[in-house]
């Protein structure tokens, strides 16, 4: 979206890195699986050009489900590649079943999303063609409840912001909880008021602010 464009123009000529977007193929004209396989490959071409130190993976929304998912494929099963040094994770709108009990507090939320629905997550199983895959790591990691059950023990330090007006919300509340409980380094912003991918909005003072502490964790 040009929302994403003005934001890596913004990272590129305040921090003179180089930022990579995969073209990854979209649902649903590709299972998550040929999603992930496509982003392993991009992700071994930047490990064969930088040190793990320089690689940060940095997405919102299902982007942030995806460098998360990512992180836990190459634990399970390409553990020869080293993990990225840190995640930035934007309103991850984590797509797997929970607790009712996050359910229940998401659908309260969901009344004043002008995003997300839980009509969403109802579709997505489909989409997602979980139920075709033969490789067990996605049947296991799409099909419980991620969230809460999920072995996070070696994660990169992870950086999550969302908004506490979002209905993925509660979500983020339990994976921070879950990263914190497995040793993983935390960082949890909140938004205080504010909707789904709130930092990408770029002209709000609350979008400047949360981009300037992405900045500043990217410089870390």
């Amino acid at each position: 979206m040009d929302m994403h464009w003005k934001n890596i123009s913004i990272l590129v000529d305040e921090l003179s890195i180089p930022v990579l977007l995969p073209a990854h193929p979209l649902l649903p004209d590709a299972t998550i699986e040929e999603i992930v396989s496509m982003l392993m490959k991009a992700y071994a071409d930047m490990c064969n050009t930088f040190s793990d130190t320089e690689i940060i993976l940095l997405g919102d929304s299902s982007g942030a489900d995806l460098a998360l998912i990512l992180c836990q494929y190459i634990k399970a099963l390409s553990p020869d590649l080293p993990l990225p040094d840190k995640l930035i994770l934007i309103s991850p709108a984590l797509i797997i079943d929970d607790s009712p009990l996050i359910l229940d507090s998401m659908r309260q939320l969901e009344k004043g999303d002008v995003i997300c629905t839980m009509k969403m997550l109802e579709t997505l199983p489909a989409l997602l063609k979980i139920a075709n895959s033969e490789n067990g790591f996605f049947k296991t990691i799409l099909n419980a409840d991620f969230v809460l059950t999920a072995d996070f023990t070696g994660t990169p330090p992870a950086y999550i912001f969302s908004g506490t007006q979002e209905m993925f919300f509660p979500q983020a509340e339990a994976l921070v909880k879950r990263l914190e409980q497995q040793g993983v380094y935390t960082e949890f912003i909140q938004g205080a008021g504010m909707m789904h991918s709130w930092p990408y909005l770029v002209y709000p003072p609350e979008s400047k602010k949360a981009l300037s502490q992405i900045i500043e964790i990217i410089r870390r």
